[in-house]
């Protein structure tokens, strides 16, 4: 799955990760820097699947991964993952 480099899946991408959820019990994700993309992806799981507020979500990952996030994944953090919701 190709995520560019400091944007955020789309709706296909976002489909596509939940689905390889479902079907494993362990996953591994990476990027490149491991600073936006995939902590994003971990950020979606947490918020979706393990409904934990984005607030929370992202404390979790920034204390794990310094300087996870930038404003557009942010922004798409607080914005438009709880509207995915309704995708998945």
């Amino acid at each position: 799955m190709f995520i560019e480099d400091g944007l955020y899946p789309n709706d296909t991408d976002i489909t596509n990760f939940f689905n390889i959820c479902s079907k494993y019990q362990n996953i591994a994700i990476h990027c490149k820097s491991g600073l936006g993309r995939a902590p994003l992806l971990v950020a979606l799981h947490y918020i979706i699947v393990e409904k934990n507020s984005t607030i929370e979500t992202i404390s979790t990952i920034r204390d794990k991964i310094r300087g996870a996030f930038n404003t557009k994944q942010l922004n798409f953090i607080n914005n438009d993952i709880p509207k995915k919701k309704k995708i998945i």
